[in-house]
């Protein structure tokens, strides 16, 4: 008798370009937003470029944030914050009104980009502040699209682009201040199962 030995073909798992299917940018070093400086104009919490054709469809971006801030005595006016492709604004918390007199009080920003195609990005995000010293219900603000939340931004891909966190006081208090004390920028690349050269897992599979 004969016996036949079946040999499963070996897959190498590569990630897409042969980039890491995960990359940090980490910010060791405090950025703060202060009314006084910033009144009306956007300032970066922390920015990643990335080269032209880095990304294809099912990457995905993620934004991770954490910090404290206070507000002025009386009217501190607004903060809003937008997570930024370029020039395009992929997520936009619009401008939320603050409560007065706080200070040194927690806030987080949490926000997903993913990859729709080379030329569209679909971001969904969170802004979530402790709104008094004493304990209480968090407030929590979403970050969509400014234009549709339900839908894609466009975008373009193929050049290097810089993904950006700014933050924008409405008035020029020294005593608005927004401090993030930790940041992190991850870009998630998708990972394509090979035999041979030939993927076998396309977009839309599943």
């Amino acid at each position: 008798d004969s016996i036949t030995a079946t040999v499963e073909p070996t897959f190498r798992y590569l990630a897409i370009n042969d980039l890491p299917e995960r990359t940090e940018l980490v910010s060791v070093t405090p950025v703060t937003v202060t009314g006084s400086a910033s009144a009306g104009i956007e300032r970066s919490l922390g920015s990643r470029t990335l080269p032209g054709q880095h990304l294809i469809m099912g990457s995905a971006l993620r934004i991770t944030a954490l910090g404290y801030y206070s507000t002025a005595p009386s009217a501190p006016g607004t903060l809003r914050l937008r997570v930024k492709w370029g020039n395009e604004v992929l997520a936009d918390s619009g401008a939320q009104t603050m409560t007065a007199g706080l200070t040194n009080l927690f806030w987080r920003l949490e926000a997903l980009t993913n990859v729709r195609t080379t030329s569209s990005m679909m971001t969904v995000g969170m802004f979530t502040i402790l709104p008094s010293a004493t304990p209480a219900t968090p407030a929590i603000w979403m970050l969509t699209n400014p234009t549709d939340g339900r839908l894609p931004v466009s975008v373009d891909t193929t050049v290097a682009t810089s993904l950006n966190l700014t933050a924008e006081w409405s008035l020029g208090s020294a005593a608005n201040v927004l401090v993030v004390t930790n940041l992190v920028i991850e870009v998630l690349h998708n990972q394509v199962r090979r035999d041979g050269g030939v993927p076998d897992i396309t977009p839309g599979d599943g």
